[in-house]
């Protein structure tokens, strides 16, 4: 997480026979006998939620990874003059991204969503508010994309592309939304996942002594230790300095570079605290 601690996405347990005898769960064996199974719980949790919040957010407010978002992009139009024409405006947007598509309704009075066969959903901001206060707002909320628009932009057949992402700003024709919306949705990816994947790296420790985990913990890193699973040993780093053993990558990945040579019985593993 941005914080450096670790946290643990999934989870898989092996929960022994003690749920199937108390639910009376059996079969017949190879022997013949009755015999209760081993139950293991593998899963996935609202957690995931949390660590898309800590990895990705910053001092503006929710960022959402656009493959995870509802939501492609936000409408957010300024109602000055005629709101007629600015409704009509907001269909042909919704026309341009979504190409043929049903208006929904969701959460709240003025806010409607627009759907297409695909799955594919704009999201539109139709209250009558100053349009900072509107931005403020989809700027805590953290979908990737608004599209900004008032009189002056229809007149002038363009619209205002905010990403939240970057940070950036650009006025657009309509004509070029389509591929300017795309584009910034895979570019946001991109720039989210080489940000983590960067963090990562550079907060990972090669630790050859219990000093070197203590220090690196100290400091919100990832100890990696060549450990040979001695429980004692783990306990110690447990009791000492609240860290725990979060992780024994898959060969093949960037630890092996920081690792490259490994005795017989050790394992790349990953000291750190976790939430």
């Amino acid at each position: 997480m941005s914080n450096g601690w670790a946290l643990q996405s999934c989870t898989s347990h092996l929960l022994s026979q003690n749920f199937m005898k108390e639910f009376e769960v059996a079969y017949q064996d190879s022997t013949g006998k009755q015999s209760h199974p081993f139950y293991t719980s593998w899963g996935a949790s609202t957690r995931l939620l949390g660590a898309i919040i800590s990895s990705h957010s910053d001092d503006r407010g929710l960022v959402i990874p656009p493959r995870m978002s509802e939501y492609r992009a936000t409408l957010l139009p300024l109602y000055m003059g005629d709101k007629a024409v600015i409704d009509s405006y907001t269909e042909v947007i919704a026309e341009t991204l979504l190409g043929n598509n049903t208006d929904i309704p969701v959460q709240g009075q003025y806010f409607r969503a627009r759907i297409n066969s695909s799955g594919e959903k704009v999201l539109l901001d139709a209250r009558d508010v100053r349009l900072g206060e509107k931005i403020n707002d989809w700027e805590l909320s953290g979908y990737p994309i608004r599209i900004e628009y008032g009189p002056r932009d229809i007149t002038n057949n363009v619209v205002v592309i905010a990403d939240r992402i970057s940070g950036e700003k650009q006025s657009v024709p309509l004509a070029d939304l389509k591929n300017a919306v795309e584009t910034l949705l895979e570019q946001g990816q991109k720039i989210l996942f080489e940000k983590s994947q960067k963090r990562l790296r550079e907060n990972t420790v090669l630790c050859e002594t219990e000093s070197d985990i203590a220090a690196a913990v100290e400091a919100g890193k990832f100890a990696l230790y060549a450990w040979d699973g001695n429980e004692t040993f783990e306990k110690h780093i447990k009791e000492t300095y609240k860290a725990t053993t979060r992780c024994i990558p898959f060969a093949g990945q960037f630890i092996d570079e920081l690792m490259p040579n490994l005795e017989s019985g050790k394992m790349r593993t990953i000291f750190a605290r976790a939430f």
